[in-house]
């Protein structure tokens, strides 16, 4: 089994996350995009390794900080187009692995509604990923990004599921 899948399982029994993008002002910066995506991917390091499996950690008020807005941009407005690729990068980053926690999370508790904003931008990013910004991504990434076992096949499957559920991806 998939280690996200098998993690976001044991995560489930005792963690209730509800849609946590309640942010209404994004702080749009470098700096704040930066630490943003550096504080993401080190929690997403976190949830993988169990840290918040088995009632360890509050993995709900994590991600409600994941999805504050500090380091954020607004997704209705053009400020992303403004930014230089090394920001776009980190907003991208930012976004992929807060979307694959939310995500992993909310589906063994049957919140197929609340994931599918959530797998929708998982979809848009790992799109930009793969295309535009795709220099800006190490050898690591793609590695644990691909294969039958890797991240982006996790997500797919949860696609899938969120779909069959009646929640069908926003076009």
């Amino acid at each position: 089994m998939n280690p996200i899948i098998r993690l976001a399982a044991v995560a489930a029994g005792i963690i209730s996350v509800t849609a946590v993008a309640s942010a209404t002002t994004y702080d749009c910066t470098p700096k704040a995009i930066l630490a943003k995506a550096v504080y993401t991917k080190s929690v997403f390091e976190d949830f993988v390794a169990g840290k918040y499996a088995g009632g360890k950690g509050n993995i709900t008020a994590t991600l409600q900080k994941v999805w504050d807005g500090k380091g954020d941009c607004d997704p209705n407005g053009n400020a992303i187009s403004k930014l230089d690729s090394d920001s776009q990068t980190a907003l991208a980053v930012m976004h992929y692995y807060g979307d694959v926690m939310t995500v992993s999370v909310m589906m063994p508790q049957k919140d197929f509604k609340d994931a599918r904003s959530y797998m929708d931008d998982f979809m848009g990013v790992h799109g930009a990923i793969t295309g535009p910004l795709k220099a800006g991504f190490a050898k690591e990434f793609w590695d644990q990004d691909g294969g039958s076992n890797g991240i982006y096949a996790a997500m797919k499957s949860f696609n899938t599921q969120i779909t069959k559920a009646g929640y069908k991806p926003a076009q």
